[in-house]
């Protein structure tokens, strides 16, 4: 039995591992440093509000406190892995309301009895790393891997977030600082991955594409954060050659490019099969221009995978479908404008927002004031709310804490309940006043 002592040791721990001070606690409380103090040396009592605050402030559920087994988990990890986002308050409201939000997820999901995805999930194990190569090797055999066992074939990825979301990851679109990419957690079991919408579009699919590989390869860590001055980590270049690979699969790209005639071997050679038996080769000449990669071709092939054109062009590089002078010569193009104006010519849309903010029904803004982080959960509030709407049709959930949810997921219900009272979502006995 959890002892007054063992709480308070755990709620000390805790604080700890967020990376938190006394004092900045107490501050998010309203009490004096001496009362977080008092709790944590079990000398005061903590109240079921109280401990529902700090779960929250420490990415944890209040059932933590009280879990036979006290281990650290991915939030913790997380935390106490960006301890330069202490002042920056916003930062870190907007990853504790996106965790409390996935932890929603998984509580509704127990609820109703749905079995997760990741149960199933499929194990990669990779090999120790011993080096840069071997990394690559690694990110891209399990991309080809994972794209045979989805059956994506070669064609482009449509939208990667559904996927990951229909193999049981909860997806965290959120607002984060520009040196974050994304991270990869695990709760009790389950994976989230979030990526910063402040980056274009065509970096979101790359960051969500390397946390895919993160979720999957590297099941020993609790927690990652992919920095952008750790991306010579062994861990990082696996899990950007996967995105690469993934995204951008050799098959597809080959394949495209045999539709333009290009990427083709300058004397192509087909062998004819007569009825007799008798074959007989044919060889063709082509032109020293007619395979050569200009950079329309790069904006196409951007276009057509949803990546970016940098992406692209290092992709053929890489695939040896350009010389390394053809590579500096599209990377100059990049750089001076002329891959931009080329693209909006060709009709593609390849200049994504890239002011990071997001207006309108998609803005969920925590925190107080002007202080403020807006986090774009489609994929994750979508789920959120079908599988609240479930749970009080099947009145696993009361009125009130299917309000409570919506909230979370920065939901109106007064704006909604008009709506749903329409399609008959709620009940009679899905009364505002009725308890837990």
């Amino acid at each position: 039995m959890l002892t007054a002592d063992d709480l308070a040791a755990r709620l000390r721990k805790s604080r700890e591992r967020a990376g938190l001070t006394q004092e900045e606690v107490a501050r998010h409380l309203g009490l004096p440093r001496s009362a977080v103090a008092l709790m944590e040396g079990g000398k005061r009592k903590v109240s079921g509000l109280e401990l529902v605050r700090l779960a929250y402030l420490y990415g944890l559920s209040p059932d933590d406190f009280f879990a036979p087994e006290f281990a650290m988990d991915g939030v913790s990890v997380l935390l106490r892995a960006l301890p330069e986002t202490v002042d920056q308050e916003g930062t870190r409201e907007a990853i504790r309301n996106g965790i409390a939000l996935a932890r929603e997820i998984a509580n509704l999901e127990h609820l109703l009895g749905v079995e997760r995805a990741t149960a199933i999930f499929p194990q990669f194990p990779a090999s120790p790393i011993r080096g840069r190569w071997e990394a690559l090797e690694q990110g891209k055999r399990l991309a080809h891997q994972e794209r045979q066992r989805l059956e994506l074939g070669s064609a482009p990825v449509d939208d990667l977030g559904d996927i990951m979301e229909n193999q049981g990851i909860t997806v965290l679109e959120m607002e984060l600082p520009d040196y974050l990419s994304g991270f990869t957690v695990r709760l009790n079991g389950n994976v989230v991955c979030g990526v910063n919408i402040s980056h274009v579009t065509t970096r979101q699919r790359f960051s969500l594409a390397h946390e895919y590989c993160h979720a999957l390869a590297d099941r020993d860590r609790p927690g990652i954060i992919s920095r952008q001055d750790e991306k010579d980590e062994l861990r990082e270049v696996r899990a950007n050659a996967f995105a690469a690979a993934f995204l951008m699969p050799e098959d597809g790209i080959r394949d495209y490019l045999s539709r333009l005639n290009k990427g083709l071997p300058s004397r192509p050679r087909e062998a004819v099969v007569h009825p007799e038996g008798e074959v007989q080769f044919v060889e063709g000449r082509l032109g020293p221009e007619t395979s050569k990669i200009g950079l329309w071709h790069v904006c196409l092939l951007a276009g057509h995978f949803r990546v970016s054109r940098l992406a692209m062009i290092w992709r053929l590089f890489n695939l040896r479908l350009v010389t390394e002078r053809e590579r500096d010569n599209l990377l100059t193009a990049e750089q001076d404008g002329s891959a931009r104006m080329l693209s909006r010519a060709l009709g593609i849309d390849g200049e994504p927002q890239i002011d990071g903010e997001v207006r309108g029904e998609d803005a969920v803004c925590v925190g107080t004031g002007r202080s403020f982080v807006p986090a774009k959960l489609r994929l994750a509030r979508r789920r959120l709310l079908h599988l609240a709407l479930e749970a009080l049709r099947e009145e696993a959930i009361s009125r009130r804490k299917f309000e409570e949810v919506l909230r979370l997921g920065g939901l109106d219900p007064d704006e909604l309940e008009p709506t749903l009272e329409k399609i008959g979502a709620l009940t009679e006995n899905s009364v505002p006043e009725s308890e837990d």
